[in-house]
């Protein structure tokens, strides 16, 4: 079974701000991302609507610097099924992680029941 990496693209404060969100759950950023997933290949579909408007007072500040984060999604299968769940609703899996650590900002936790 391969795996596969998902590469996307944040500001930096903006993945800090997420890194301590999970910090406070006691699991890791890199974690959090892959309960995302496997919520995704569960319900077939995104764990929160596109539509709902995030609340969050975070602000992305001025020139923040745009940080690449490599996730490592065990099998390859699993990143494919979440791609394609994505390429169905429209969005890249890059965008829908950060839709994702957006949402999580805003909860302060997941956006989601983890089973």
């Amino acid at each position: 079974m391969k795996d596969k990496y998902l590469a996307l693209r944040i500001e930096e404060s903006l993945y800090e701000e997420f890194q301590n969100v999970c910090y406070k759950l006691g699991i890791k950023h890199t974690t959090a991302i892959n309960l995302f997933i496997n919520k995704c290949i569960e319900l077939d579909n995104l764990p929160f609507s596109l539509s709902e408007t995030i609340q969050s007072p975070f602000k992305i500040k001025q020139n923040d610097k745009i940080k690449r984060v490599s996730i490592l999604v065990k099998g390859e299968e699993r990143y494919q099924k979440f791609t394609e769940i994505c390429s169905r609703i429209g969005i890249k899996n890059a965008r829908a992680a950060r839709i994702f650590i957006l949402r999580c900002i805003d909860k302060g936790s997941l956006p989601f029941d983890v089973n």
